[in-house]
């Protein structure tokens, strides 16, 4: 491992464990095994080592994620594979870290610096695309269709609810029915499109007003019960 990759993964670590303005560079270089010189050969400050950590830890990610859709399977079970994936990557976190570290932006803190918030928005809105397919594929919904879009937020919010749970309860118990609480909300959703898992009408046939309506009124009720 080069020292740059060495003092990204020391600092997502404690980043993720202490919290951003909680770890100095001495922290860091100590963690990782090099001196404070080979620090700021690799980075010119803390600030753009945490946007390498968020990039990097990304990238490992996305490529995960993208994994779970190959091989085989029908796109329910590579769908479910997708939503596992959340509570299987905590575990393995928690293997290696000693605690449930939830999401990476929990390292962030108030007032985090804009810069990497931008990333962080940046990574979300590339995963958001994935699931937004996915969520689409499933349901039979066009990927411009705005309930797709809706319940694309919704299946977003309930995973960061899971991550919140598990860090704050060090636990991963918020994982143990979040593929199933997810797809039962998607199942709701009236299907169409032959390429669903569920089959009915095509895509471009079911976007009349008044099809739109009891749609989005029975994904929305599941949501309030």
């Amino acid at each position: 491992m080069s020292t740059r990759d060495r003092i990204i993964h020391s600092a997502t670590v404690l980043f993720w464990r202490d919290g951003y303005n909680a770890v100095s560079v001495d922290a860091i270089c100590e963690a990782a095994g090099r001196p404070k010189g080979s620090f700021y050969h690799a980075f010119s400050s803390k600030e753009e080592l945490l946007i390498a950590t968020i990039k990097s830890l990304w990238a490992d990610n996305r490529k995960e994620i993208l994994s779970c859709y190959d091989g085989e399977g029908d796109f329910e079970e590579k769908f479910n594979r997708h939503l596992e994936w959340f509570g299987m990557n905590q575990r393995r976190l928690l293997a290696k870290m000693r605690f449930v570290p939830g999401n990476y932006n929990m390292a962030l803190e108030i007032g985090a610096l804009p810069s990497a918030l931008k990333e962080i928005k940046r990574c979300r809105a590339d995963h958001a695309e994935i699931m937004l397919r996915s969520v689409s594929q499933f349901t039979g919904l066009s990927p411009e269709d705005d309930m797709a879009k809706w319940l694309t937020m919704a299946v977003d919010r309930f995973v960061h609810g899971a991550m919140i749970d598990a860090r704050a309860e060090n636990s991963l118990d918020p994982f143990s029915t979040l593929p199933e609480s997810i797809l039962a909300l998607l199942r709701l959703v009236p299907s169409a499109g032959p390429d669903s898992p569920r089959g009915g009408a095509l895509p471009g046939k079911r976007t009349a007003a008044g099809r739109e309506a009891p749609r989005r009124a029975a994904a929305r009720a599941a949501l309030t019960k």
